[in-house]
């Protein structure tokens, strides 16, 4: 190709992504440039209406002259067309390059032209503007100066066409881009208007004419959060209040009030994971601060307790698994932790209302370090993840060589302080863990339900058929109990939780015994105990997880 085709070809390539709405320039730039090459003597670039039915021209060097001078007005003349008539109708059908000799003799020609402007059209190359297969219009030019257009030209119109169609589409891409991101704009309004609480909602966080009685179980890491739960908003702003000031951050109590407020009203009604949930876990993580939090940053501290109100934020009832296996659009936002990405999605939403922004008195740096621990605290909560941390972190802690002040040891201790308090329904005295289990397996029981309506297979877990004490001391020994243990080693004040978490765990294997009609074997409860055992396996069916990771 001739290097000033090239020039001209770079020059083009380098102006799209500089189009915004319009790309009329450049589609005249590259039509008077291939006129030039072509020796055309006219040329017209017909689009096609959104229904398919017309087409009408775009760009013309046809101009309407003065009738009383004759004179070229400079204003484009228009021609409209069925799609089904002439030559363009005929490139518009085939979507082939048509090159006409004579067009008086071509049988698809229409002297309607001619006629309107008293021209004489000798020759014809069109040519199809094509997207997706789909024909968006169809340059057309006229009367090649010397003879008829031959193979360069006809070349020189298709790589014309294959501009027009990369710029149109871009424009149409930008196009719907803009519009859907004014139509999230509008659905973000409606969502923080029908997401902001009233004022009911705000007086169940804090209401200064009543006095919160708190329990006396309160401060303790066996406290029955379900006892409390009527109380959970009153009871998390009394917490949160102490973290803040801890921390020594300056805070507005209506803002904290509101964010509370809010935060509950984005947990849905579900059995398990609802707002009593999320409190439960904060106040776990709570506790746990309590004997370590000087050795975190002030960051880490907040975002601790912070990302454990908000960690299940728009929780479904349904795990990763479901997402992935019905290709829900949150499973096409986020490949890997797929409900976690989403609950820390949810969070950021929320802490950028300056109305809820409890850390504004923060400084920008500061800030941003919060919302980033958070994000990792959340994520944590996928046990996916916290397989990985724990493997990490696990052999740090056996061999001596934690230390407080290196950033990524406490980055794997958050994480697994997450972990351990998002089920602390698990660290429980038993009919407290007993409560949790069945409200857990109700939502697993739903989720089977549904799978099946939808014609696929649930685990067996999922399907009302499965023990769940034998699962649920499964899950105790491959996952709880361990990372307790891990944790204990680092923060001594766990050491009571791990005390009461074997005596659960007997708890659990005698109800697994009573549970099914055959007796279970000494070697079968022993078999709960083994890490990658069937039984355990069984237990971390609802997980998807990789065997290895239990090693």
């Amino acid at each position: 190709m001739h290097s000033g085709v090239l020039d001209f070809v770079n020059k083009c390539a380098r102006s799209i992504p500089s189009i915004s709405t319009n790309c009329h320039e450049l589609l005249k730039s590259v039509t008077v440039f291939c006129k030039e090459r072509t020796k055309s003597d006219h040329f017209i670039l017909y689009l096609s209406n959104d229904e398919g039915s017309e087409l009408t021209s775009e760009l013309t060097d046809f101009f309407i002259l003065n009738p009383s001078t004759n004179e070229n007005t400079g204003k484009q003349r228009s021609f409209k067309q069925a799609i089904t008539e002439g030559i363009p109708g005929y490139v518009t059908k085939t979507k082939k390059l048509w090159n006409v000799r004579d067009a008086y003799t071509d049988p698809y020609f229409s002297r309607v032209i001619d006629k309107d402007l008293g021209y004489t059209t000798k020759t014809i190359l069109a040519a199809p503007i094509l997207l997706n297969d789909r024909c968006l219009g169809v340059l057309q030019f006229f009367n090649k100066s010397q003879g008829v257009y031959n193979k360069q030209d006809e070349e020189m119109v298709n790589l014309c066409t294959s501009f027009y169609s990369l710029a149109i589409h871009y424009v149409q891409r930008n196009e719907s881009q803009r519009r859907s991101e004014n139509e999230i704009a509008v659905l973000k309004e409606l969502y923080c208007h029908h997401t902001k609480p009233r004022r009911k909602e705000l007086k169940d966080v804090y209401n200064s004419a009543v006095l919160v009685e708190i329990p006396d179980d309160f401060y303790k890491f066996s406290f029955d959060f379900y006892q409390s739960a009527n109380q959970a908003s009153k009871l998390s702003f009394i917490l949160a209040k102490d973290i803040l000031e801890k921390c020594q951050v300056p805070y507005c109590e209506k803002v904290l009030v509101r964010f509370l407020a809010t935060a509950k009203k984005h947990y849905r009604d579900m059995p398990y994971h609802n707002w009593c949930h999320a409190f439960s876990v904060a106040h776990f993580a709570y506790m746990i601060l309590q004997g370590c939090y000087q050795n975190f940053s002030r960051a880490e501290v907040l975002a601790l307790f912070f990302g454990s109100l908000c960690h299940d934020l728009d929780h479904r009832g349904r795990n990763n698994a479901f997402y992935i296996l019905t290709d829900h659009p949150i499973s096409r936002l986020y490949e890997t932790s797929t409900l976690e990405n989403h609950h820390s999605y949810i969070t950021t939403q929320i802490f950028a209302q300056q109305e809820c922004d409890v850390f504004s008195s923060l400084d920008k740096d500061e800030r941003q370090e919060v919302m980033n621990v958070i994000n990792h605290v959340i994520i944590a909560t996928d046990l996916m993840e916290y397989f990985k941390n724990r493997n990490i972190l696990g052999p740090i802690v056996e061999s001596g060589t934690y230390d407080w002040s290196n950033k990524e040891h406490r980055k794997l201790a958050c994480a697994l302080i997450m972990t351990n308090s998002d089920l602390c329904g698990s660290c429980k005295p038993y009919e407290i863990s007993k409560i949790s289990a069945i409200k857990v397996f109700e939502e697993f029981y739903s989720q089977g339900d549904e799978e099946l309506k939808l014609g696929f297979t649930p685990i067996p877990m999922f399907t009302r058929k499965d023990e769940m004490a034998l699962n649920q001391a499964g899950f105790l020994n491959a996952v709880v109990m361990p990372c307790v243990k891990i944790l204990k080693k680092i923060i001594p004040t766990l050491n009571e939780v791990e005390e009461d978490l074997k005596t659960l765990l007997d708890q659990w294997e005698d109800y697994a015994k009573e549970e099914v009609e055959q007796e279970i074997s000494a070697e079968d409860i022993q078999q709960l105990r083994i890490p990658g055992s069937k039984v355990q396996e069984n237990s971390l069916s609802f997980v998807r997880y990789n065997k290895s990771n239990l090693s």
